[in-house]
């Protein structure tokens, strides 16, 4: 339908006031000789002189009268001749006709169904910023929401539902029941870059309340405990070059001496475990420094000859964060 405000004077130049009969048609020309289109309003109220219509509510206008050319409407008043000039329709009517993408025409376009606004038939794309969309809605630019966004699953039918929305200076995804209304918070993007999987009040950059799995497959468990810890390992050949690892450095001392040093050191004293990994090499690995964030030091004894000697080592620290 298409709202048609119009103004009444009698032939003296005064306004009109009453209930009226009137008549609506829409022409190809202006001279009235093609009409397309017509309907009668029964009981039009007129005051002041001023009348607001609804086209299209007797008698439903086609979208074939809108083909890209001009359109004239032309209304009778009562028993009265039809009101000249007729009058053009440009904006108004082509906005009640939306095209297919491309302005390819074919499409039925839209359809006001009083309460709701939709599109005639589901090949119908609506675009903004662009006249290609390559689905039913497609929008080339930023899109605001006041509100949630929710989403039915695939194919529209009773399965899980969400919401993404903003709440409290947050980001939120939840989880919807059948009626779309709230049911559980899932996961929580804050303001201040902290991401909350299970909690709505992240204390770090990545808060899992809940087991997490790792691998191709999901075959590893993310490792936990009670303390924030990382992890340093590595490899050291026997002339104190690093066969594997990183995160360190190695300083080769006297016999069967080695100094490892953190790049990154610890925030506390860290744990290390060594031990020998050449069959050419039978003896102990001890250390020679108390535990602490910096370094420490490996130092390699041959029982069978009691003597240091130099052999490769692994090697594993843990430490606070």
């Amino acid at each position: 339908m298409i709202n048609y405000q119009g103004k009444l004077n009698t032939s003296a130049g005064a306004p009109v006031n009453g209930t009226l009969q009137m008549v609506f048609t829409i022409y190809a020309d202006s001279n009235g000789t093609t009409s397309l289109w017509t309907e009668t309003q029964p009981a039009v109220v007129v005051d002041k002189g001023v009348f607001n219509v609804l086209l299209g509510g007797v008698n439903p206008i086609p979208y074939s009268v809108f083909d890209g050319s001009i359109r004239y409407l032309g209304v009778k008043v009562g028993g009265d001749p039809e009101i000249t000039p007729r009058k053009p329709m440009v904006s108004v009517a082509y906005a009640y006709r939306a095209g297919t993408a491309g302005g390819g025409g074919g499409g039925g376009g839209w359809v006001d169904d009083g309460a709701v606004v939709r599109l005639e038939t589901g090949t119908d794309r609506v675009g903004i910023g662009t006249t290609n969309p390559a689905v039913e809605l497609h929008v080339s630019g930023e899109v605001r929401f006041d509100g949630a966004l929710l989403f039915n699953d695939e194919h529209g039918q009773d399965g899980t539902k969400w919401g993404i929305y903003g709440w409290d200076d947050n980001f939120v995804i939840s989880k919807r029941n059948a009626d779309f209304t709230w049911n559980s918070t899932l996961m929580v993007v804050r303001d201040d870059g902290n991401v909350g999987i299970g909690t709505t009040a992240p204390a770090t950059r990545l808060d899992v309340r809940g087991d997490i799995k790792l691998g191709t497959s999901g075959q590893l468990f993310a490792t936990g405990g009670e303390e924030n810890l990382r992890m340093i390992r590595g490899s050291v050949n026997a002339n104190g070059t690093i066969a594997a690892g990183s995160g360190f450095s190695v300083t080769k001392g006297v016999t069967g001496a080695y100094t490892i040093t953190f790049t990154t050191s610890f925030s506390g004293a860290a744990t290390p475990v060594a031990s020998i990994t050449s069959d050419l090499c039978l003896g102990l690995v001890s250390f020679h420094s108390l535990p602490n964030s910096t370094y420490f030091y490996v130092a390699v004894f041959d029982v069978l000859n009691s003597n240091f000697r130099d052999c490769a080592f692994s090697f594993i620290v843990v430490g606070p964060r």
